[in-house]
Parts: structure tokens; sequence; C-alpha cells
């Protein structure tokens, strides 16, 4: 390799290092409803963007890694319990802009239902805590407006 392509290359970031503000292109992920009875797992977001609501468990999926393994291991990270998932419940776009209308952030996430294995939840990594709650109560609770529709569906084909 000539000193002129080493030096390009050490120039190129690879995409896990890449920053998730104001990325260069989308950034896919999971957002993952773990379902144990009629409760589900949320967390609250320790990290911007969104710090301080609660929310579905989740994160970026890493270079060669599946779908469900990603909702594992995020899970996993963020609250401490084992999954198992069964279902892909939705795809998102979710585009945040600033206040001169750049691009702020830009996620993919893929949702996925999970039924929970084992462990005892304990806020880990990116959240700042996480609990169970009642599936009922998830539209006072999560701070996202979808959520309570995409917690019956999962539900839903939990029950199928």
């Amino acid at each position: 390799m000539t000193a002129r392509a080493a030096k390009a290359r050490k120039k190129v970031k690879p995409a896990a290092q890449s920053a998730a503000r104001y990325p260069d292109r989308p950034w896919a992920g999971v957002i993952i409803i773990v379902l144990k009875e009629d409760n589900v797992l949320l967390v609250r977001r320790a990290k911007e963007p969104h710090a301080g609501l609660w929310g579905l468990p989740g994160g970026a999926i890493e270079l060669g890694e599946g779908i469900y393994d990603a909702a594992k291991r995020e899970t996993r990270e963020e609250t401490g319990v084992t999954i198992d998932p069964f279902a892909i419940i939705d795809i998102k776009e979710i585009i945040q802009r600033d206040a001169r209308k750049r691009v702020e952030y830009h996620y993919c996430p893929i949702i996925i239902a999970a039924h929970w294995v084992k462990g005892r939840v304990r806020a880990g990594s990116d959240a700042a805590e996480a609990q169970w709650v009642a599936a009922a109560d998830i539209g006072a609770t999560a701070g996202f407006p979808d959520t309570a529709f995409l917690v019956q569906r999962a539900m839903l084909l939990r029950a199928l």
C-alpha cells in the first residue's frame, strides 16, 4: 500500500464509529416490544435524541448482525433481560431536523416483538431507568405517540 493510500484509509471512519447526530446516512436499527404476560418493558432514555422520555428499548444494528440478534443484544444491554424475538411488527422512518432544516437524526428502525425469557430488569447502557408497565397503561406512560398502537399489534400477534 502506498503512503497516499494509507493516509486516505485512515481518514475513513467505520460505520459503527460514525456520529448518529448529523449523519451522512440513515441509521438502521431495532426497537423492541418485550412482552411478559400483560406487561411491556419500557426504558427512560438517558441520551439524546429524546433524553428523559419513556419508550421501548432499541438501538443501531451493528455491521454483520442479524435483526433478531440486534434486538437480543440491545435489550440485554439496556435492560439486562434475555428475550426471544417472534415477529417484525413494522418499519419506521424517523427524520429529525434542526432549526436550520439540516438532518440532525435519521433512523430507520425495525419494530420487533419479543417474549421475555429471563432476567431481572435493570437500567444499563443508554437507559436511565427500566421497568415493566402494564400494557393498558402504555399510552399514559410512553413518550412516543404510536407506542400503544405498536404494543397492541405485538400482543395480537402473540395471541395467534
